[in-house]
């Protein structure tokens, strides 16, 4: 999931836990009528007065759960912001050393064997719409492998280029 995207399900989340707080608001405009007992020919007093203390519990509850969501909501936010900031000099430079313009975003990993690591990258137009796909296997040999004809090259290899 791209950091836009995570965002976009944030702010969905969001507009939830908001439209339930203005109906817990709502809610609570209604508990002066339950308090004094109007509607008492419908139920009788002490139905009321069962009603509306019932009805400040679910109130209390349901204030204790929007708020609990809301810092969830804000710490997520935070981290998704931190990890924007971390993530972009970083997929800048795997940009730069894989020859890919802007339009490519991705460096997510997608599986990790005993021999190395499958990243996925998306191109995408102006509009955000995938346009293609590329997934690289990111094989790290130590010196050892590197060099040995009988583990893997049929030929002396070249030595491999420092890319820091």
């Amino acid at each position: 999931m791209s950091c836009s995207s995570l965002q976009n399900y944030l702010d969905s989340f969001r507009r939830s836990v908001e439209a339930r707080v203005a109906y817990i608001r709502s809610v609570e405009e209604l508990q002066p009528v339950l308090s004094d007992g109007l509607g008492a020919g419908i139920a009788g007093p002490d139905d009321m007065r069962i009603s509306a203390r019932r009805t400040a519990e679910i109130i209390k509850n349901e204030h204790m759960v929007v708020n609990k969501e809301l810092k969830i909501i804000d710490g997520l936010e935070k981290r998704l912001k931190d990890a924007a900031v971390s993530l972009g000099p970083r997929l800048d430079a795997r940009r730069k050393l894989l020859s890919f313009s802007a339009s490519w975003v991705g460096g997510w990993t997608i599986g990790t064997g005993s021999f190395g690591t499958a990243i996925l990258w998306a191109k995408q137009n102006k509009e955000g719409t995938i346009t293609d796909r590329l997934v690289l296997k990111e094989t790290r040999l130590d010196e050892g492998d590197w060099g040995s004809l009988t583990n893997f090259w049929t030929t002396k290899p070249n030595a491999p280029k420092d890319s820091r």
